[in-house]
């Protein structure tokens, strides 16, 4: 069956809502030469016109940390989802209490399964970096390292940047699942016209990203952003996995490599 053509507005709502999404992640040399499996996780949801994605690092210290970074992504997402009709009528002011009402939702699945195991909260410390957007308003909100950041079409220096808080050390950070958490809470507005998103974890950024975080480092998101672009969202997925893979990236970094990449999608007349 043919698609039917658009009204102007319907064609507009479509332009600013549906996005491509295209996601991996990847178990670092660091992690694979102690026979550690990939300790990052992400989840996301494309719904009535939202974009909803968490990305979380477990702890390396922590035993648990990659169970706790998926238990906190997918209850991260699962309840923005749930809550849409909320989401729909929030105005910037309103960011902080849906992140928090996300994370406690999200620490209270992590301390069933804590208990469970007769263990603290901190045997599943993880980070959080989480994205909700729709046409007209969005943010990042944030616990720990990694970069989240917003480009419009052909910019590469960032509309919106989400960085990373670090501890007194570099290699020290904070999360979610440690009391306090909600001090390190971090929101940053994204401006309506955003084109493209990128969460990633800190085994990503030091390739990633330009120095001192003022933008994306175009040699290495330009190429990216035009095969994902292009490229089907399986193709873009393994082609993005073994991207982040190549050994010449391991001198820079050793750590897990998780990158979600999300474009508004063009929809053209037909």
């Amino acid at each position: 069956m043919g698609r039917q053509r658009l009204d102007a507005e319907s064609r507009d709502a479509l332009q600013a809502d549906a996005w491509k999404v295209v996601a991996a992640s990847v178990c670092g040399p660091a992690h694979a030469l102690a026979g550690e499996g990939c300790g990052d996780a992400f989840e996301w949801r494309s719904s009535e016109g939202w974009l909803i994605a968490a990305v979380c690092d477990g702890a390396g210290s922590a035993s648990h940390g990659a169970r706790g970074a998926s238990l906190v992504a997918r209850a991260v997402v699962d309840f923005l989802e749930r809550n849409l009709v909320v989401l729909g009528s929030f105005g910037w002011d309103d960011s902080r209490a849906w992140a928090t009402a996300a994370i406690e939702h999200a620490r209270s699945v992590v301390a069933e399964s804590a208990a469970d195991a007769g263990m603290d909260l901190s045997a599943f410390d993880t980070t959080l970096l989480g994205v909700a957007i729709q046409s007209t308003t969005g943010a990042f909100f944030h616990v720990g390292d990694g970069v989240g950041i917003a480009l419009s079409d052909g910019e590469w220096c960032g509309e919106a940047i989400s960085s990373p808080e670090n501890g007194e050390f570099v290699d020290q950070t904070f999360f979610v699942t440690r009391p306090g958490w909600d001090e390190h809470l971090r929101l940053t507005r994204i401006p309506a016209h955003t084109s493209l998103i990128a969460l990633m974890t800190d085994g990503v950024s030091p390739f990633a990203m330009a120095p001192r975080l003022k933008g994306v480092d175009p040699k290495f998101f330009g190429p990216v952003t035009r095969f994902l672009a292009e490229a089907d969202s399986e193709l873009g997925r393994r082609a993005l996995a073994e991207t982040l893979s190549d050994s010449r990236i391991d001198p820079i970094s050793g750590d897990d490599r998780t990158l979600f990449w999300a474009q508004r999608a063009v929809v053209r007349d037909v």
